[in-house]
C-alpha cells in the first residue's frame, strides 16, 4: 500500500465483513506510521464505498466495503471523541450526527469517532458512507467525507486486566478518493 500511494497510484482495499474491514483500517494506520519517515505530517485517509456482490452458487448477494486511500495532512489530535460507537449503534443516526457536525464546523472541521472492536468499526464505516450521501448537497465539485484512522492502546486498570485497543476515525471534508474500478457494482 505504501509504495502505491507514494507513486500516486490509486489504492483501494476490498473488505467483506467486520473482521476484514477492521484489518483493512489497521493496515492504513500502519501505512501512515511507515510514511512518517519519508513524509512527516501526512496521513492515510480513506473514503469508504459500499459495493454489491452478486450471488454466486449457494452464496446470496452480499455487500462489501471498498476503502479508497489517499494522503492528506495529519488530522488534528483529539482528546475526546465526538461520537462513540458500539455494536448497538445505528449507522443512520450516527451518519446524521457526522453530517450535522461537519457542516457546523465547516470545511476545516473534524468529527472524531471512536469505538472498540470490529463490529463498532463496521458500524462507523457504514455511518461514514451514509454521511457522505447526506452531505452531497453541500459538497463542492470533487468533495467528499474522508476518514483518517488511528488506533490507541488503553492501559489495563489496577485490576490487572488486558490492555484494550480502540480505534479513532477523524472525519473531514476532503477531495473525493473514489476511482471507478472495473466490475464494481458501486451503490453510489
Amino acid at each position: 500500500m505504501k509504495g502505491r500511494i507514494l507513486q500516486g497510484e490509486t489504492c483501494s482495499i476490498d473488505a467483506v465483513g467486520a473482521e476484514a474491514q477492521s484489518r483493512a483500517v489497521k493496515a492504513m494506520v500502519f501505512t501512515s506510521r511507515y510514511l512518517q519517515d519519508t513524509h512527516p505530517g501526512l496521513h492515510v485517509f480513506f473514503e469508504p464505498e459500499a459495493v454489491s456482490l452478486p450471488a454466486q452458487g449457494d452464496a446470496p448477494e452480499t455487500k462489501m466495503l471498498r476503502l479508497h486511500a489517499c494522503l492528506l495532512p495529519e488530522p488534528t489530535a483529539v482528546e475526546k471523541a465526538d461520537i462513540v460507537v458500539s455494536r448497538e449503534t445505528n449507522p443512520g443516526l450516527t451518519a446524521a450526527e457526522i453530517a450535522r457536525t461537519l457542516r457546523a464546523r465547516g470545511r476545516q472541521g473534524v468529527v472524531s469517532i471512536s469505538g472498540m472492536g470490529p463490529v463498532p468499526m463496521n458500524r462507523a464505516l457504514k455511518a461514514i458512507v451514509l454521511a457522505r450521501r447526506y452531505m452531497e448537497p453541500h459538497f463542492k465539485a470533487g468533495e467528499s467525507v474522508l476518514a483518517g484512522p488511528a488506533i490507541e492502546t488503553l492501559q489495563a486498570g489496577a485490576d490487572g486486566g488486558e490492555d484494550r485497543v480502540r480505534f479513532l476515525l477523524s472525519c473531514v471534508w476532503g477531495p473525493r478518493a473514489i476511482v471507478s474500478l472495473p466490475n464494481a457494482n458501486s451503490e453510489e
